[in-house]
């Protein structure tokens, strides 16, 4: 009954055959890309979204500017292609064009997770239909306030608490 599939691609034949099946059933597909594997542009490919870590696109095409790594990814058929850029911001690339978001200045006290963070922010973006802009500001804020307490699951907001840091008051939390 599910209407989307996450998938990382540290062990790529499961990720491929699940994202296979996901497909087969009309699911959309988002990607967390952090490992190279000899099969990942075969996962890219069955991907709708791919949250990227800075390093990716240089492990996966070589030396090459975010940009250019951006519209590389969506050349595989992705819709939304992005990269987080940490204490930077994240950049994205779609149909709507190129957008560049600066992050929220927050007291760091742990990254662990921010990643798998930003790319939850970007599949709860994608469900709600977010456009692009909005999905990398509510990816960062997400990831960022995360930051704020020790440990990969511990400082995890919740949707209401996003909301309020963002000052979103036209979405309501129980979406």
């Amino acid at each position: 009954s599910a209407g989307h599939l996450h998938i990382d691609g540290h062990e790529v034949e499961a990720a491929l055959q699940a994202a296979r099946w996901a497909k087969e059933e009309g699911l959309t597909v988002s990607l967390d890309a952090e490992k190279v594997r000899d099969q990942t542009a075969d996962l890219l490919s069955l991907c709708d979204i791919v949250g990227a870590a800075e390093y990716f696109p240089g492990r996966f095409f070589g030396e090459i500017s975010l940009e250019r790594a951006l519209e590389k990814i969506r050349a595989y058929g992705v819709k939304i292609a992005t990269i987080s850029l940490g204490a930077r911001g994240s950049i994205g690339l779609s149909d709507e064009g190129f957008i560049a978001v600066p992050a929220f200045t927050v007291k760091a006290v742990d990254t662990i997770g921010a990643g798998d963070v930003f790319n939850a922010g970007l599949v709860f973006s994608w469900i709600n239909g977010f456009d692009l802009k909005r999905t990398l500001e509510f990816a960062n804020a997400f990831a960022g306030m995360k930051c704020r307490e020790l440990g990969g699951r511990r400082g995890i907001p919740n949707l209401s608490e996003v909301l309020e840091f963002l000052g979103w008051k036209d979405l309501q939390p129980d979406m």
